[in-house]
């Protein structure tokens, strides 16, 4: 093995970090993951993969991974992470980073301030390398053990993108709970003030707390994903990055602008001039629309994940396309039950696009998309 040439170790070595599809092309910092069992072949081995920047550069963290892996070997010190956790093999190199909160299968008091104290530690020493950080993706499975600092005042000046994730299945108060308690941090809201942050994901930020983030957030943001909010909240957002704004992916967005009792406030109407994609799904229907607040003359793709109740529902959008006068080229609508097979016809030359019936064989659902003639 010791006679293999260094170019073609450097290959074996990407394409085991290929292979990890369910990583992302992220490195797990615990012995086991694909580079580390190969770091571990010889020393050889280990110094090519040393000196290969690229290859430490995307990092994944998992919190409570870490500690059974510790708990199962009887480690004593809590150190062991640290020295898996060496930047030093990514040089000057741009860091991509997913930190992981996973709850631990069995509950346990302890364990759980043992946890937090390691993810606290953990999270510190990722942060003294912040000037590197380029995107980030904090997913949180309880707030009780993130380990988010209560209070951050240093910036991310290159942080190019940051995501919040919370579980698929937690549209929920419980949901909304954790992304306030993250969202409330100041953590957060240094980084979604990062002047060089272009894609944010926060599909569960609760509404006032999106208002609230300070003047300059979002500011030079390209890609926006958003959810659980209602329509101003998310216009005025979507006017801070006007200019910017190339991708919008917009769920469950409600028309309800106010409480009940509270007078109705008129939403705002906003120009997106460079908005070239608008994703759009769950319950976007109703007089308040936002899609009627909005105007994008040079959107080319628009996509509607929702299966619309009736044929009104298609209104807004054919609003949309003649306020904008933009020139769809891709349009995929999914078909609901009460919608007329005449009125996904009509929309057809109307754009003028053809049409395609998309059927799930499973399910036997309708998906029409239209492609540009």
């Amino acid at each position: 093995m010791r006679t293999i040439p260094v170019e073609l170790l450097v290959e074996i070595f990407r394409m085991c970090l290929d292979a990890d599809d369910d990583l992302e092309g992220y490195i797990r910092i615990i012995p086991g993951s694909s580079l580390w069992t190969l770091t571990q072949i010889c020393t050889q081995w280990r110094n090519v993969a040393s000196t290969q920047p690229a290859f430490w550069q995307s990092i994944l963290v998992d919190v409570d991974e870490l500690y059974s892996l510790i708990a199962k070997r009887r480690m004593r010190s809590l150190l062991i992470p640290y020295r898996l956790l060496d930047l030093k093999r990514s040089r000057n190199h741009p860091l991509h980073i997913e930190f992981r909160n996973t709850p631990p299968k069995v509950p346990d008091d302890a364990r759980n301030e043992e946890t937090i104290s390691l993810g606290q530690n953990l999270l510190g020493s990722l942060l003294e390398h912040r000037q590197r950080w380029r995107s980030f993706i904090l997913r949180v499975y309880s707030t009780a053990n993130a380990p988010i600092p209560s209070a951050y005042k240093h910036d991310f000046h290159f942080l190019e993108s940051f995501q919040l994730l919370l579980p698929q299945s937690e549209i929920s108060f419980r949901a909304i709970t954790q992304s306030r308690d993250v969202a409330s941090s100041s953590f957060l809201r240094v980084m979604c003030c990062s002047p060089s942050l272009e894609h944010v994901q926060i599909p569960n930020l609760p509404s006032d707390l999106l208002l609230s983030m300070p003047l300059t957030a979002f500011g030079s943001v390209t890609h926006f994903v958003v959810g659980l909010c209602t329509n101003l909240p998310v216009l005025k957002i979507l006017q801070r990055s006007a200019e910017t704004l190339t991708q919008i992916d917009l769920r469950c967005i409600s028309s309800a602008d106010e409480p009940r009792g509270h007078p109705r406030r008129r939403p705002i109407s906003v120009l997106l001039p460079n908005l070239l994609i608008l994703q759009v799904a769950r319950g976007l229907s109703g007089e308040g629309y936002l899609v009627n607040y909005i105007t994008t003359p040079k959107l080319t793709v628009l996509t509607i994940w929702d299966y619309p109740p009736s044929n009104a529902d298609f209104v807004p959008f054919i609003d949309l396309v003649k306020r904008s006068e933009c020139r769809i080229k891709i349009m995929d609508v999914g078909a609901g039950p009460m919608v007329s097979e005449q009125t996904l016809q009509s929309i057809a030359p109307w754009l003028p696009l053809q049409n395609r019936v998309l059927k799930d064989k499973a399910s036997g659902s309708r998906r029409y998309q239209f492609f540009l003639v």
